[in-house]
Order: C-alpha cells, then structure tokens, then sequence
C-alpha cells in the first residue's frame, strides 16, 4: 500500500532526526559533565588527604606570629625598660 501523505511522512521523519540529533547533544553533555563531576570528586578527596596538614599548617603559622609579636616587642620593652 502506497503512504497516504508523503508530506506528513517527511515532516515525522524530519522531526525524528531532528529529536536523535537533540538526544545525541544530551548525552555528549550529559558526558561532559560526568568527567567534570569525576574531576571535582578527584579534586575533593585531595583537599580531604590535605585537610590535616593545613590544619597543622595553620597552627605553626598562628604559634610562629604569637612568638614574632612577642620577639618584635621585647627589645622596644628592654629598651624602654
């Protein structure tokens, strides 16, 4: 049986490639941002690991200032004195 309406049967078939090129798009972005979601967690269990050590870091840094103020006024308080 010969299609009734060629027109209509280009236009759905147009419609359906157009609709598989948009899913295609998608899931190229869908993938794009899995591998970016991959990166922020790989970049996430870094910072985790080195939680710690900036933590400690930032401890000797604050003790290190304490102990420079007091060097830095005790020989104007001598001098004074």
């Amino acid at each position: 049986m010969a299609h009734d309406n060629p027109t209509r049967f280009d236009s759905d078939y147009n419609l359906l490639l157009d609709l598989k090129g948009e899913l295609t798009d998608a899931k190229r972005s869908l993938d794009d941002l899995k591998a970016q979601l991959e990166l922020l967690k790989n970049l996430k269990a870094t910072l985790d690991a080195q939680k710690a050590d900036i933590t400690d870091i930032c401890g000797r840094l604050d003790r290190f200032a304490a102990i420079w103020g007091f060097v830095r006024c005790t020989p104007l308080l001598l001098y004074i004195g």
